[in-house]
């Protein structure tokens, strides 16, 4: 067992450094410095700080940083940059501008597609209002390639609108030429080509077009920057650049939930900025729901059946609001009666806590229900089940502290069934539609762990929120470990070599969360565009109200 725990202790060591909450993107940029003041006030002065804004649409950002983009690559020295931007699906130009220009995700702001239909601008609305509405003067310039509608919504009150479809070289000249003679103090433009490229040659650095079109958008950069540059000099200015993308691309489909669709990039850049890159957790956050009838995870596989050990331990996290049926957590029985063969871990809508539930299928069942804290207060919850079959009794705990021990049945525990384990469901696979109608519990699963021994008290409580490494006493017992935080697809991968993975039954769905283990958050994944709404607020010293509701998160590193 120890090379299947080698693995594990290499992917879940690292995750529950996270876990505890010693690592965030939003917190690894050192001496921060804060602009703006607790005010609730916008009554702030522009004094010469000014704001470029470039999107590069369709550009994937690990493409973006294996590119021939000289001027790109060299901002990164003098920025906040991430190359592991993960934006909101669906994966739309709209919706993506949309979370930069308002600084809230998708789940607020409704924007779900290029007609903007359904939207709630009206509660979240543009950055651009906020900054009109403390300076009516700011001007406001945009210079897009997208179709009318596009301008119409995200540029609505710019003092300088200009739509120029599909034509890049015409963008760059255009913006260029108010750059050297206009009286800018905000300016955005996107470029298309390279998502053109993307979808007519495919997305990625496999495709020479893809990269091509990427490199000659990095010269239309440099020649703005070059106009930016001589403002800087001539009239003692001081710029952000923020260059962005609205989506990456898979083969030549975007639009989708894949990783390479979501994957774009964020470069901040001010010839002034200490260079920090933020990179994206090693963990995914993305874990199993089973909120739908008849749905869960299982494996047929005999390592599980319980009744070739004198011991045995379930472990598993459990997150919930909702519990309104006694539906099985984890399982190798069939629940449609208590005395039928096998053991069972499910919830009890009475006290909102779980019961342990065993039967030998000739008569004899036991039914424990620990006197414990609810569980349906959205958070994670650790439940430990040890079994003694040798000595008939069982012991049961919860976020690692001990709860009771009690006799219980001899054995079989082997329900005789084809499966021998399932999550989020009994083994049948059927319960909740057959006994929760109308009241189906909703249930997040995480760190299910399976355990060929007894584990002790001590080692259950140091060991609750995790991680397993080399320190734990019984790693040579361990039997699997599924984390459920594989984010896409239907397989529960078993963190170790032993591959005891999970098969989805039904209609599981994976939900990224901020609630971590034990009472912490999750750090994101991935940078989010918001992110880049809260730095261009702060340059331009205009503090950001809480009423505001924005999700982003970084703010200016510091410099000078």
């Amino acid at each position: 067992m120890r090379n299947n725990v080698s693995k594990i202790i290499g992917q879940v060591a690292m995750a529950g450094v996270l876990l505890t909450g010693l690592f965030s993107c939003s917190r690894d940029i050192p001496a921060l410095k804060e602009y703006g003041t607790s005010s609730d006030s916008l009554n702030f002065q522009l004094a010469q700080r000014k704001i470029m804004v470039i999107g590069v649409d369709g550009a994937v950002g690990d493409a973006v940083k294996k590119a021939d983009a000289p001027n790109m690559h060299a901002f990164t020295k003098h920025a906040v940059y991430s190359y592991d931007v993960l934006v909101d699906t669906p994966t739309t130009s709209a919706t993506a501008y949309t979370s930069l220009f308002t600084g809230v995700r998708v789940e607020k702001h409704q924007v779900k597609d290029n007609t903007f239909s359904g939207n709630n601008l009206a509660e979240y609305p543009l950055i651009f209002d906020y900054l009109k509405a403390a300076n009516s003067n700011i001007n406001i310039a945009g210079y897009t390639t997208w179709n009318p509608l596009f301008s119409q919504y995200l540029l609505a009150g710019a003092t300088r609108n200009v739509n120029l479809p599909g034509n890049d070289v015409a963008i760059k000249d255009s913006v260029v030429n108010f750059l050297k003679n206009g009286t800018p103090d905000m300016v955005f433009c996107n470029f298309s080509s390279v998502n053109k490229a993307g979808l007519d040659f495919g997305f990625g650095d496999a495709s020479s077009k893809y990269m091509q079109a990427i490199t000659r958008v990095d010269e239309y950069i440099g020649s703005i920057y070059a106009a930016i540059r001589e403002r800087e000099i001539k009239y003692k200015e001081d710029w952000v650049i923020l260059i962005v993308s609205d989506h990456g691309g898979n083969g030549t489909e975007v639009g989708g939930t894949t990783e390479e669709e979501r994957n774009t990039f964020y470069i901040s850049y001010n010839k002034n900025f200490n260079a920090r890159q933020l990179a994206k957790s090693s963990l995914n956050t993305v874990f199993a729901r089973f909120d739908n009838y008849n749905s869960g995870a299982n494996s047929g596989d005999p390592v599980f059946n319980p009744d070739q050990y004198s011991q045995f331990t379930i472990e598993l996290k459990i997150r919930t609001n909702r519990i309104l049926c006694d539906e099985a957590i984890a399982s190798n029985k069939d629940w449609d009666s208590g005395g039928n063969p096998g053991w069972l871990i499910c919830l009890q809508p009475g006290s909102q806590g779980w019961r342990w539930q065993t039967g030998n299928g000739a008569g004899s069942r036991k039914d424990l229900n620990p006197s414990v804290p609810p569980l349906s207060d959205n958070q994670w919850h650790h439940i430990a089940v040890v079994m003694d079959n040798a000595n008939s009794k069982v012991s049961l705990y919860q976020d690692g502290k001990f709860y009771l021990t009690s006799d219980t049945h001899k054995g079989p525990l082997n329900s005789g069934k084809a499966k021998t384990i399932s999550i989020g469901e009994d083994i049948t696979g059927q319960y909740s539609t057959s006994w929760c109608s109308g009241s189906k519990s909703a249930m997040q699963l995480g760190d299910v762990r399976f355990w060929k021994t007894g584990l002790d008290s001590a080692t259950i409580r140091k060991y609750s929120c995790g991680p397993i490494d080399e320190t734990h006493p019984n790693l040579d017992d361990l039997v699997a470990s599924w984390m459920c935080n594989d984010g896409t697809g239907t397989v529960i991968r078993d963190q170790g070599t032993a591959h005891k993975d999970l098969d989805f039954f039904g209609a599981p769905t994976w939900e990224d969360i901020e609630a971590g283990f034990c009472g912490t958050t999750f750090p994101k994944k991935f940078p989010l565009p918001s992110d880049g709404t809260i730095l261009l607020m702060n340059w331009m010293k205009a503090p950001v109200k809480d009423s505001w509701k924005m999700d982003g998160i970084i703010t200016l590193p510091d410099f000078y």
